[in-house]
């Protein structure tokens, strides 16, 4: 069985673990990124603000554990999708799923996350990405 996130401590609406820079928590439904809502800057458009991908979900299709999303704007290159937050849904029933985001370029990254139970195109979406290690090869 696994835990979510929102439930992984008691009295908490969702739980932020080392993939979210320190200053991210919750207030209400929406989720601020230093003191800014993230509901606010999705409305201001897709933007990459440090390790945290700010952006919407303008289409989703659900079947069974898994969830595509095309999002607004463009996922990052170079990066690796860790977790994911809904600003503003209710995260009540909500279940852990493989969430394939795919961007406009068709650039496409899967991650397995927590997903509220209603989730309607144009909702905010942060994406907590860690930079990929830089592979070597070294021949002899």
């Amino acid at each position: 069985m696994e835990i979510l996130p929102s439930v992984a401590r008691a009295g908490e609406a969702r739980s932020f673990g080392d993939a979210w820079p320190g200053d991210t928590a919750m207030a209400g439904a929406d989720v601020l990124l230093g003191d800014e809502s993230a509901c606010a800057l999705a409305a201001a458009g897709s933007s990459l603000r440090g390790t945290v991908l700010v952006t919407r979900v303008t289409r989703v299709v659900r079947s069974g554990t898994r969830v595509w999303c095309r999002v607004d704007g463009v996922l990052p290159r170079g990066f690796d999708t860790v977790d994911l937050a809904w600003p503003g849904a209710r995260l009540a029933g909500a279940t852990m799923a493989d969430v394939e985001l795919r961007d406009g370029t068709g650039l496409r990254r899967t991650v397995r996350a927590e997903v509220p139970v209603r989730l309607d195109g144009g909702a905010p979406l942060l994406v907590a990405v860690r930079r990929r290690a830089c592979r070597v090869r070294v021949s002899v």
